[in-house]
């Protein structure tokens, strides 16, 4: 009897120690979780005091946000919001997708993916969103709008928007939720906007679209608001010819406008963004048409008008390689070797930031300028002044790596903080687009060379941003001779769609915290040569063969 009341003892005193060290336990991890969920709070706080424009910023503030704490459901959606305004359409999808399953009382996310439902045509698909988030939050106003707005769409005859319906689809900034301010896109597909095949002309059975373009944006609801102009393609070809083919386009429907219209130049902004945009991946035929588009969206209510004594920002710039013992100006997709050399000049007319990246086809990351490997001088640059990358009488050379090799040059009046921060998690390794992070690679390094000759000024004026895109291919390995794929065809056209504004942010509420357990390039060589040093660079410059310099007008976007 003695010994079963000894075993029976021990039996409560072992029962009391596992039920005290789970006790300790539990309250570890809570403490741990507790931790976890403040410090993304944080992260979470500090995004969405971030400007209204800096995508980027909320984009790598809410991505951490997510990985310290992954059941934060607003974090995700607000993640997705980033995404959708950076046009990373896959990306925001799977977010809101996230945010629905840890959350689904949570009404943003819902109208989210009816956004990104409606701007690649999927009315229906829209329409089931936009109801779903309705029912769970019946007074947001733009939701209601927009299922009106889907119907007239689902009941309509013809693929033609009418100048009225872009009127009352730019005719005021939105506002849903705290995530900020925002206006809606309009995109036109291939059907309503055609291009012939390789051509950025206008053609006749386009102008019935931009004519009703035109009266809308001449209407006295929109003549003091600003507009960008997007091109984008498919995947079909090479991504640098996309990206002129895009950008070439999105210049002639704003130059259509100007010129038909009486719209100013300083109220559109032309820009091309290739392939790197698309709303759909370009997985079948028709979901490239889909990605085939031009589309408007709203930057801003009202612009100042420039005054009439002030000069335009712009910048002479030009790609130059060593032909002999002569420089002469690169064309567009022309094919260098290991063996030759190749420079960059430009000259600001105004005191300004300038970003210099190039991407080779494996998309090894390099910074041309700034760079002090190649050049003392840094940014600011002062206006009027010449300068040469790399520097004096150094060229670059290709390394071995085959493909299209693709310059990006950037230009800001204004420091550009985002930039600079994309560009530096871009050359760290972090995972971002590359069109956003601007980022450069495949140099082989630097060398000397010889004598300097002319440069080109690219047709870039007007505001204070403008983005430049040159591309080449590198055929320096003998043992693989490498030619310049040829563009592939683009096939037929599509109807028009209207592109709504991204779902906004959204703040959780104060309940309590919620419980879960978070789941845990090379640098350039240069080679010197004994070339003589270059001489001095003449007055007047030959111009460029057709290319894409055309102006982008970052200035900050109104939508949240």
């Amino acid at each position: 009897m003695k010994e079963v009341e000894t075993m029976r003892v021990r039996w409560v005193l072992w029962f009391a120690l596992v039920v005290c060290l789970s006790t300790v336990w539990i309250s570890g991890v809570g403490a741990k979780e507790d931790a976890a969920y403040q410090k993304a709070m944080q992260l979470f706080e500090e995004a969405r005091n971030l400007p209204p424009d800096d995508f980027i910023g909320k984009e790598i503030l809410y991505r951490k946000a997510v990985t310290i704490y992954p059941e934060f459901a607003e974090a995700w959606n607000n993640l997705g919001n980033a995404y959708e305004n950076l046009r990373q359409y896959g990306k925001a999808r799977e977010c809101y997708q996230r945010a629905i399953r840890i959350k689904p009382g949570l009404a943003a996310p819902y109208f989210g993916l009816g956004d990104i439902a409606f701007a690649t045509g999927d009315y229906e698909e829209a329409k089931k969103w936009y109801e779903k988030g309705i029912a769970l939050d019946p007074g947001d106003e733009t939701a209601q709008k927009r299922l009106q707005l889907i119907e007239s769409l689902l009941g309509k005859k013809t693929d033609l928007i009418t100048a009225e319906e872009i009127v009352a689809a730019f005719s005021s900034m939105v506002t849903r939720g705290p995530g900020g301010v925002r206006s809606p896109s309009i995109t036109f597909p291939e059907k309503t906007l055609p291009f012939d095949y390789n051509s950025a002309e206008i053609r006749p059975d386009a102008r019935a679209q931009l004519n009703e373009i035109g009266k809308a944006l001449s209407s006295p609801q929109l003549a003091q608001a600003v507009f960008e102009i997007a091109g984008h393609t498919c995947d079909l070809g090479s991504e640098g010819y996309n990206l002129v083919l895009s950008t070439k386009r999105a210049e002639n429907v704003r130059k259509y406008l100007i010129e038909n219209f009486a719209i100013a130049p300083y109220r559109l902004a032309a820009v091309g963004y290739g392939e790197t945009s698309p709303l759909v991946p370009n997985t079948s035929e028709e979901n490239r048409r889909i990605n085939r588009r031009v589309e408007i969206r709203k930057i801003a209510e009202r612009a100042e008008k420039p005054a009439a004594n002030a000069s335009e920002f712009s910048v002479k710039v030009d790609f130059l390689y060593l032909e002999g013992n002569r420089k002469v100006p690169m064309r567009q997709n022309m094919i260098l070797t290991g063996d030759d050399n190749y420079q960059i000049f430009f000259r600001a007319s105004h005191d300004c930031y300038v970003y210099i990246l190039q991407v080779d086809s494996q998309n090894r990351i390099f910074q041309l300028f700034p760079n002090p490997e190649y050049t003392p001088y840094t940014n600011p640059v002062k206006a009027g002044k010449d300068y040469w990358i790399p520097d004096k009488d150094l060229y670059f050379f290709l390394d071995e790596v085959q493909g299209e090799e693709t310059i990006y040059f950037f230009a800001s009046r204004n420091r550009p903080v985002d930039v600079e921060e994309a560009i530096a998690l871009s050359l760290q390794g972090e995972s971002a687009p590359l069109k956003e992070r601007l980022v450069l690679r495949g140099v082989g390094g630097s060398r000397q060379a010889s004598p300097r000759v002319s440069t080109a000024e690219p047709p870039l004026s007007g505001g204070d941003y403008f983005y430049l895109v040159f591309s080449f291919y590198n055929s320096t390995a003998e043992a693989q001779p490498f030619s310049v794929p040829s563009p592939q065809p683009e096939p037929s056209q599509e109807s028009v769609e209207i592109l709504p504004s991204p779902s906004p942010e959204v703040v959780p509420s104060p309940s309590p915290s919620p419980r879960a357990v978070p789941s845990p390039s090379p640098s350039p060589k240069v080679v010197p040569s004994p070339s003589p040093s270059p001489e001095p660079l003449p007055p007047d410059f030959p111009d460029l063969p057709p290319g894409v310099a055309t102006p982008v007008d970052f200035s900050p976007e109104v939508f949240g």
